[in-house]
């Protein structure tokens, strides 16, 4: 028995979802509340503020490790002149990860421009996606 109201009601379309897989779903593993889509556009600002937060990360772990060797190097090298290696560690502590942060943002800007040229080419990503 159908609903009489259904044909008032507008046709809703999801523009990610890969045409073809609601008639024949996979016989392993088919779960009703799986769904697979296509990544076919990265935005640009969300990759490049990611790249720029995970080399920030990264750059910050290792100017403490780096800072850290450099200071010890200094006070085990019985140097008189302790404030350089205080200052060359501190400088590193803040240089480095705005320095892997920056890089991060420029690879991320160029990773995300490539992905989308090849991606309207290639059809981009499919991504299968479970709501269980």
């Amino acid at each position: 028995m159908s609903n009489p109201y259904d044909s008032e009601l507008p046709e809703k379309s999801n523009p990610y979802k890969v045409s073809g897989t609601e008639s024949s779903p996979p016989s392993i593993g088919y779960s009703p509340f799986r769904e697979s889509f296509r990544v076919r556009r990265v935005g640009l600002l969300s990759v490049t503020s990611l790249f720029g937060a995970m080399g920030f990360a990264v750059g910050l772990l290792g100017a403490i490790l780096m800072g850290s060797v450099t200071l010890l190097s200094f006070v085990m090298a019985d140097n008189t002149d302790i404030v350089a290696g205080v200052g060359t560690g501190l400088m590193m502590t803040f240089m480095l990860p705005l320095f892997y942060g920056v890089l991060g943002m420029i690879g991320g800007l160029i990773w995300a421009v490539i992905y989308n040229v090849i991606a309207n080419f290639t059809g981009g990503i499919q991504v299968e996606i479970d709501r269980s």
